[in-house]
């Protein structure tokens, strides 16, 4: 019996689960945006996804204020991957010349958006809702992703992780 009862509440829980997964499913909007060609600086690793922490802390050192825009990762696996093949990213004033790390221009693109308010590690539900709904649009998407970190953690406090607000973009064929 004790075993059954531990099976059902199991059940329950996953039942739970996706539900609330189906309801922020539907919850995403999504739109097509341009973004225009983007000088920033950089730090591209096949790193976990937990030590991304640690790339923007050594870029925004590197920077010295000459930052200009929100923070973000390009994502050149395919498919989820950790680690994962990423590019740390820091958009520059024109005036910002900063040293040990790469300065590139990151290339202008069409991209399918949506915006995912809540922790990280609930993003793969923002990735999901967008593959599907590019496939039902017949959209083709490429690589590399871009996930940029309007409100996140901050350099001494974390925050509200349920407060997080990220907009991902993958770019469009």
């Amino acid at each position: 019996l004790r075993e059954k009862r531990k099976l059902m509440q199991t059940i329950d829980r996953r039942l739970t689960q996706l539900e609330k997964v189906e309801t922020t499913m539907a919850e995403y909007k999504f739109e097509i945006k341009s973004f225009p060609a983007l000088r920033v600086a950089s730090l591209r690793a096949r790193i976990p996804y937990g030590q991304t922490g640690e790339h923007f802390a050594k870029l925004y050192k590197a920077v010295k204020g000459g930052s200009d825009g929100a923070p973000f990762n390009l994502y050149y696996d395919g498919e989820h991957a950790d680690p994962a093949d990423l590019e740390t990213c820091i958009p520059l004033k024109d005036s910002a010349r900063p040293s040990g790390v790469t300065v590139r221009t990151v290339p202008a693109c069409h991209a399918l958006c949506t915006v995912h308010i809540g922790p990280y590690d609930t993003l793969n539900l923002a990735y999901k809702a967008l593959i599907d709904y590019a496939n039902e649009q017949g959209l083709q998407l490429e690589t590399p992703s871009r996930e940029f970190y309007r409100k996140g953690p901050g350099m001494i406090f974390k925050g509200d992780p349920n407060k997080y607000e990220t907009e991902i973009a993958v770019p469009l064929k």
